[in-house]
């Protein structure tokens, strides 16, 4: 499939990302865990440690921990 722009593209994973959310409530989608971990390496930077440990154990053990 062409897509005209780089938008189209885009939509159709973001709409397939929202729609996993939104069925599969107790797991966590690939693209969240990679964000989580890059907020803990933010956090870190920040020397926020406690809260860069919290990402990165979100990260592992998605939303329930």
């Amino acid at each position: 499939m062409k897509y005209q722009n780089k938008f189209e593209e885009d939509f159709i994973w973001i709409s397939a990302w929202i729609l996993g959310n939104k069925l599969v409530k107790d797991k966590i989608c690939d693209e969240e865990i990679e964000q989580k971990i890059f907020d803990g390496y933010g956090s870190l930077k920040n020397n926020k440690i406690t809260e860069a440990f919290g990402s990165w154990l979100k990260s592992v053990h998605g939303n329930n921990f």
